[in-house]
C-alpha cells in the first residue's frame, strides 16, 4: 500500500543515536570514577545491542546491518557490535540465500509505448544512442509534471503524477544526460510562462539547500521540476551538516502534502500542495558511492524510479529533433492538459471494475513475493504498486479518459515488473561495490593503527592522496572518522 508499518519503524531506528547514559549507584567515593566508567561502558554495550536487535526484529538482513555499523559512533565498540551481530539469533542473512537470477539488461515491454509515449519515442529515439528506457523515464516525468495537481488517483491516499526518476548506466557513455535534455527541452516549451511574479512552474537545475526549494515553493500549488545531471551531487549535499535535512524533506514532498510551512533562514513560508518532481542521472559507481543503507531503509530510495539502460549502437551523425513532429506532440499534450483542467471532483481518476479485479490478482502475487524476498530489495520495491497506479493514470489521461481501464493497468503492471528488474540489475552489486570495499579497508586499518598522518595511510593502503580523501570525507561526515593534527601533520583519527 502507499505506506506500510515497516518504513516508519525503521526510520525511527535510523534516527536513534547511541548514547552513554550515566548509571548512579551508591558506592565508595574512592571507587566512584572507575565504577562509573564501567557502568557507562555496560550502558553503551546495551544501547548498541538494543539497536542491532531492533533491526533484526524488523527482518533487516545481518549483512546489511554489518554494513551500517561502521557508520555508527561507537566509541571503540565496533568489534563488540559485529561480534554480537554474528552471534545473535534469527535474522535473515542475504549472504546465506541462493543467488537470485535477474535480467542484467532489462528493457521496457513494447506495449509500454502507447499513445503519447509512442509519439515521444518516435520523436527522440533516433536522435541519440541513449536507451529508450531513459526516454520513457523522461517523458513520464514531463507528462506528469505538466498535468500536476489537475489529476490524481486514490490508492490508500491520493496519488499525484509526480515522479522521482533516475537514469542509471554503467558509465558516462550511455547518454543518460542527453536523453534527459530531450525531455527538459519539451518541458520548457510546454510550461513556458510570462508570469514572473507567481512562477507557477519552474525547472530548477539542482538546489543548494532545502530552504531554497521551500522559498521557491512558497505559495499555492507551485510546481517545480528539479534536474540533477548526477544524483551523487544531491546525496553528497545531504551528507553535509548544514544541508542534511534535504533527504527527509524531499521524502515528504514526494507525497504532495496539503501544506508545508517550515521556517527558512529568510522567512516562514507557506507551501500549499507543493508539487515536486525530480529527473536525475547517475553512473552505478556514483550511486554506490553516495547512497547509503539508511537512505534505502528509511524510505527515500524507494520513492525513486530507477531506470537502468544500455546504449544503442554507435550513431556518428545523429539528426536533430524534428521541429514539426515536436509541434504536433506539443499540441497533443496541450489538448490533454486542457481536458484535465475541466475535470470534476478535483480531477480524481476512477478505476474500472476490470482494472480493480486485475489489481487484486496482481497484488496478492506481489505481496507474497515481498514477504519471501530477502535483503534490501523489498525496501527498494515497496512503492512499485504506487508507481503502477500513477503510470496507469497517465495512460488513461493521455486518451482523455477519466477512468483507468483494464488495458491501462495491464500496461502499467508490465512497466512495474520492468522497474523490479531494473532495481535488481542496479543494486545487485551494491554491497560489494569497490567504494564500500575501500571504506572497509580504511576502517580496518585505522582500528589496528589508530591516529595516523595522511601520507602514512595512503601509502600503506596503496592508494593516491585523492583516493584517500574521496573515501575519508563521507566517513567523516557520517561521524566514523575525523580529521586532526597528528603532531605537525594533517591526519585521521577513528572515532
Amino acid at each position: 500500500m502507499a505506506d506500510t508499518d515497516k518504513t516508519p519503524e525503521i526510520a525511527d531506528i535510523n534516527k536513534q543515536t547511541i548514547e552513554i547514559k550515566r548509571i548512579d549507584r551508591p558506592i565508595k567515593k574512592a571507587d566512584q570514577k572507575s565504577n562509573d566508567a564501567k557502568a557507562n561502558e555496560l550502558a553503551l554495550d546495551l544501547a548498541i545491542k538494543t539497536k542491532i536487535q531492533k533491526y533484526l526484529n524488523l527482518g533487516v538482513p545481518k549483512s546489511d546491518i554489518a554494513l551500517m555499523i561502521p557508520g555508527w559512533n561507537l566509541n571503540g565498540h565496533g568489534e563488540m557490535a559485529q561480534q554480537f551481530l554474528l552471534l545473535s539469533g534469527p535474522g535473515k542473512d542475504i549472504d546465506a540465500e541462493p543467488e537470485e537470477k535477474y535480467d542484467t539488461s532489462p528493457v521496457l515491454p513494447e506495449d509500454a509505448w502507447t499513445g503519447l509515449f509512442a509519439k515521444y519515442r518516435a520523436l527522440v529515439a533516433g536522435t541519440t544512442e541513449a536507451s529508450d528506457n531513459y526516454h520513457f523515464g523522461g517523458f513520464l516525468t514531463i507528462l506528469g509534471t505538466t498535468l500536476k495537481h489537475n489529476v490524481s488517483v486514490y490508492y490508500a491516499g491520493r496519488l499525484y503524477p509526480n515522479f522521482y526518476v533516475c537514469n542509471i548506466g554503467r558509465s558516462g557513455e550511455t547518454r543518460k544526460t542527453t536523453a534527459a535534455n530531450r525531455a527538459l527541452r519539451l518541458c520548457n516549451k510546454l510550461n513556458f510562462s510570462d508570469d514572473e511574479e507567481s512562477q507557477p512552474f519552474q525547472i530548477l537545475y539542482q538546489i543548494g539547500s532545502i530552504e531554497a526549494l521551500y522559498d521557491s515553493l512558497n505559495g499555492k500549488k507551485r510546481t517545480r521540476l528539479i534536474f540533477y545531471s548526477e544524483l551523487g551531487s544531491l546525496m553528497a549535499k545531504a551528507q553535509q551538516s548544514g544541508t542534511s535535512n534535504i533527504i527527509t524533506d524531499l521524502t515528504n514532498l514526494w507525497d504532495v502534502p496539503d501544506r508545508m510551512n517550515p521556517s527558512t533562514r529568510h522567512i516562514k513560508v507557506n507551501c500549499e500542495q507543493p508539487f515536486v518532481s525530480i529527473l536525475a542521472c547517475s553512473t552505478l559507481e556514483w550511486l554506490y558511492k553516495y547512497i547509503s543503507l539508511e537512505n534505502i531503509y528509511s524510505g527515500f530510495a524507494n520513492r525513486w524510479n530507477f531506470l537502468y539502460g544500455e546504449p544503442k549502437g554507435p550513431m556518428p551523425n545523429p539528426p536533430q529533433v524534428s521541429d514539426n513532429d515536436e509541434k504536433e506532440l506539443l499540441k497533443d499534450i496541450n489538448q490533454v492538459r486542457k481536458w484535465a483542467l475541466s475535470l470534476p471532483h478535483e480531477g480524481v481518476i476512477g478505476k474500472s471494475k476490470e482494472a480493480e479485479e486485475m489489481w487484486e490478482q496482481f497484488y496478492i502475487d506481489y505481496f507474497n513475493q515481498q514477504m519471501t524476498t530477502t535483503g534490501m530489495l523489498p525496501e527498494l520495491m515497496m512503492r512499485i504498486p504506487n508507481f503502477i497506479w500513477k503510470i496507469a493514470m497517465l495512460y488513461a489521461c493521455q486518451d482523455c479518459c477519466a477512468t483507468i481501464r483494464g488495458k491501462d493497468l495491464h500496461r502499467a503492471i508490465r512497466v512495474g515488473k520492468f522497474l523490479e528488474q531494473s532495481i535488481r540489475a542496479i543494486f545487485h552489486g551494491y554491497a560489494n561495490s569497490e567504494g564500500r570495499k575501500k571504506e572497509e579497508r580504511l576502517i580496518d586499518y585505522m582500528k589496528k593503527k589508530g591516529a595516523l598522518p595522511y601520507r602514512d595511510i595512503y601509502r600503506a593502503l596503496n592508494m593516491s592522496s585523492k583516493e584517500l580523501m574521496d573515501i575519508a570525507k563521507p566517513l567523516a561526515q557520517a561521524g566514523v572518522i575525523c580529521f586532526r593534527k597528528i603532531g605537525t601533520k594533517d591526519g585521521i583519527i577513528l572515532l
